[in-house]
């Protein structure tokens, strides 16, 4: 009966080991998905400090489905529409909106729309000179009283 117990915890451990393994592979291996992609955005009522120009500053997180193969820094997240603040950014993004890509290890946010927004940028969620392989951040001023906005898709691609 021991025998038989002792073998049964056995092939258990070795089921769940097994099957651990299959559900957590190397996140260098993304052959058959190297792009993901996804919607950010925010819509906030906001007031101007009294005689500003530029309203309060907004941000979101925007979450990758599994964990990127690099650090994502703020030199890796790039902006791309009307309004955008990323003008300095060293890589461009050809994708659109309606098809969002990226070149491998970057961010490419893609501006649907907005309104009472300015400095429109991308950056890392972890200040500093820190990175995060779990997401990036989006960025922007508002410039008026009440409603401000910025709606997007993003792509980003594995190296």
């Amino acid at each position: 009966m021991k025998i038989k117990l002792l073998s049964g915890v056995v092939l258990a451990a070795a089921l769940v080991l097994g099957v651990a393994s299959v559900g957590f592979t190397s996140s260098g291996s993304h052959a058959s998905t190297p792009t993901i992609t996804g919607m950010i955005g925010g819509d906030f009522d906001t007031q101007l400090p009294a005689g500003g120009n530029v309203g309060a500053d907004w941000g979101v997180d925007g979450s990758f489905q599994r964990p990127a193969s690099n650090l994502i820094k703020d030199t890796n997240v790039k902006v791309v529409g009307t309004g955008s603040g990323d003008s300095t950014d060293a890589f461009t993004c050809s994708g659109s909106a309606a098809n969002p890509t990226a070149p491998k290890g970057k961010v490419c946010i893609y501006l649907i729309g907005s309104g009472s927004a300015t400095n429109i940028c991308g950056g890392t969620p972890v200040p500093g000179t820190g990175g995060s392989r779990f997401g990036f951040k989006l960025i922007w001023d508002a410039t008026g009283n009440g409603d401000t906005f910025v709606d997007a898709t993003w792509a980003y691609h594995f190296k």
